[in-house]
């Protein structure tokens, strides 16, 4: 018995009603913190083993009357889940930080810090590339992200992770650099 063929991302697209064209996030302020893709879920406060306080972060950002765009990633090689690495950005008034070992408990303290302006961390000191790999969201994410993080992963130079589903495109992989904030 042969295999199933693969259908295409606009196929199923198509049929799943879903527009074909993409929604890029306008949120100003951005954080991620690694966890293990395999407890990925499409909505990131549903991930498997996150603490309430993260998936509350967003909507309090919201209520204050400001937008959060919150994501996980992963680096090759991690699969921790305490502690985790966190990266935030401001991308209105440039502003960068980073957390090499945070304890997941911190986490969500972390972030509200420095959406209020304070907190630790160090700037990002080089480019930071984070390419959407999510296929539980998008299997065109899962499909096509692959194969650029490999491409990107090729450049010493550059710093590589895979990131839960970005938004802003549809049917194409894409890559959002910090601390810039430019989608591609």
């Amino acid at each position: 018995m042969s295999p199933a063929p693969t259908r295409a991302c606009s196929e199923v697209s198509f049929e799943s009603g879903e527009p074909l064209a993409g929604t890029a996030s306008d949120a100003p302020l951005f954080a991620a913190f690694s966890w293990p893709k395999a407890l990925w879920h499409h909505d990131v406060a549903l991930s498997e083993g996150l603490p309430a306080a993260i998936s509350e972060l967003a909507g309090a950002a919201k209520r204050s009357g400001r937008k959060l765009q919150l994501r996980l990633f992963q680096r090759t090689g991690r699969q921790a889940t305490d502690p985790v690495e966190l990266i935030c950005a401001d991308f209105q008034n440039a502003r960068t930080a980073r957390i090499p070992e945070l304890p997941l408990e911190r986490c969500a303290a972390a972030i509200s810090e420095f959406i209020a302006g304070g907190g630790n961390g160090t700037p990002l000191e080089r480019p930071l590339l984070l390419v959407c790999t999510d296929g539980k969201h998008d299997l065109c994410c899962g499909k096509l992200g692959r194969s650029i993080v490999s491409a990107l992963r090729s450049d010493p130079q550059l710093d590589v992770a895979e990131v839960s589903h970005l938004g802003g495109h549809r049917l194409a992989a894409n890559c959002l650099a910090l601390p810039s904030g430019e989608l591609y």
